[in-house]
């Protein structure tokens, strides 16, 4: 790895909306935080896989505004840059979400700044790959093809005709490594979501492999594509991105600026018009984790083929997911079925219908229903919150706080807070006054009022908070001091 740390970088894609896995991701809890399969997120595994092969401070995740505190408190990638003091360039902030075409041009921009000759290793942010040995040599393998100013993607060799991936044709064998017979072919076409017919004739021809998203490319010939095909973009972004360097241009105006970026993928943007472009074929167990209908071929199963979460009682199902863990789930007799419980809201729907979980969720995005954004409970740097009781005029929250953990030092215009300590101790700071609260004891903080609540102890800090107000929305926070960089 040494002999790559001054050329080659990883760029993990770390936007997304939270849609196809809804209710358990959201908006703001994107699939990539999640740890369905497995001790890590998906984030994790990701940056773990990509710390295999470049050096962390060579590594970059394209993320947003609203996922940037948790990302970094999600990683402990970052906590260990902190500690050795390095400049943290390892995160590219897009003002908003334009697909996947701007937020690789943009690590582009930021990486030939940095060193003309880099090559790019890009990866999404939430995806599975079970053999992590092979994908990494092949992964090293694509190096010696990209070097020669090739864009490099990577096919997966399909087992079964799926029709929610896109496809990739292969075209003329240029490359075959011995002994393993490792092949490397021009892409001849990209093709979108098939029809299940079409799906079955891709599968039978064996010339037709699964787009991965994946892509291993020289810095200065993406961006050499990137203003061939999409000159507007290059246009845009060149200017963005100089004004980001510059540190001075108001965040309003980068935006304004960002806002006029069309949506694209990379795709549909270069890749189908490229004719520079190769597919290495990869059968590495890779799933894009899209759909609940992915999700459940992954997970462990019965003799009935159902996963079965540890609060199901199922009496006749078959080919089923049934995932729940706050409440009791009966069923009897589903067959082929998803249901998926949180505290807030439930999800059912055939397996083959899974793709359109994405509807439902831009369904209640464009209709003002809040469970698109946010699930009951909350993760936060400091631990989580989660919403019990929610009225005009009043909410109240269980907010539990990590040990050595605490909350910025704020205040609220419009609310007041109440505080009772459930378990833990409490160190509360009023105004210029600090004080510790013991289980049952309690403390009344009125609007205006400079306060923080933080967790000095080696146990959870458990809190049941009562807010009274006019406005108790989660903007109503100023911020003085944040040891999370949100002030």
């Amino acid at each position: 790895m040494d002999s790559q740390q001054s050329y080659l970088f990883g760029v993990i894609l770390a936007g997304g909306s939270g849609s196809r896995l809804w209710p358990l991701s959201r908006e703001l809890y994107p699939k990539h935080f999640l740890n369905l399969l497995g001790s890590q997120s998906l984030l994790q595994s990701t940056v773990a896989r990509m710390e295999r092969l470049v050096p962390p401070q060579n590594t970059i995740l394209v993320t947003n505004q609203k996922n940037l505190t948790d990302i970094k408190t999600h990683l402990e990638f970052f906590e260990r840059l902190e500690k050795k003091k390095e400049k943290l360039e390892q995160l590219i902030l897009e003002p908003i979400g334009r697909n996947t075409a701007p937020a690789i041009a943009l690590a582009a921009f930021h990486l030939y700044s940095k060193n003309p000759e880099s090559v790019m290793i890009v990866m999404p942010s939430d995806h599975l790959i079970k053999d992590e040995e092979k994908f990494l040599n092949l992964i090293k393998y694509s190096l010696r093809i990209a070097i020669k100013g090739y864009l490099v993607t990577f096919g997966i060799v399909p087992d079964y005709p799926e029709t929610g991936y896109g496809y990739i044709r292969k075209g003329l064998l240029i490359d075959k490594k011995e002994p393993e017979g490792q092949e490397t072919y021009l892409a001849d076409s990209f093709f979108e979501k098939p029809s299940q017919n079409v799906a079955d004739q891709y599968l039978e021809s064996g010339s037709y492999l699964w787009n991965s998203g994946v892509f291993v490319w020289k810095t200065k010939e993406i961006l050499r594509a990137i203003k061939i095909y999409l000159p507007e973009l290059f246009q845009i972004l060149d200017k963005f991105y100089n004004l980001i360097c510059k540190d001075s241009c108001p965040v309003e105006e980068l935006e304004k600026i960002y806002n006029q970026i069309v949506p694209i993928s990379i795709d549909k943007g270069v890749l189908e018009k490229h004719d520079r472009i190769v597919v290495i074929p990869a059968q590495i167990g890779w799933s894009d984790v899209g759909s609940w209908d992915k999700i459940h071929q992954i997970l462990p199963k019965d003799k009935n083929g159902n996963f079965i979460d540890k609060k199901v009682i199922q009496i006749d199902c078959e080919n089923s997911l049934l995932y729940g863990d706050k409440r009791i789930i009966a069923a009897i007799g589903l067959k082929d079925i998803i249901v998926v419980d949180t505290e807030d809201a439930v999800l059912i729907c055939r397996k083959d219908n899974s793709q359109k979980v994405k509807d439902i969720f831009e369904n209640m995005k464009q209709n003002g229903i809040s469970e698109y954004l946010q699930s009951r409970t909350v993760t936060r740097p400091w631990g989580q919150w989660s919403m019990l009781l929610k009225s005009p005029g009043y909410k109240i929250k269980k907010i539990l706080i990590s040990p050595a953990k605490s909350l910025s030092l704020q205040m609220h215009k419009y609310r007041s807070e109440h505080w009772v300590v459930v378990s833990g101790q409490a160190q509360v700071t009023m105004n210029n006054k600090t004080f510790f609260l013991e289980k049952n004891q309690s403390a009344f903080i009125p609007p205006g009022c400079i306060h923080r609540l933080a967790n000095d102890g080696k146990c959870d800090l458990e809190i049941i908070e009562v807010q009274n107000g006019d406005y108790l929305e989660e903007d109503d926070i100023v911020r003085l001091e944040d040891k999370y960089g949100r002030a």
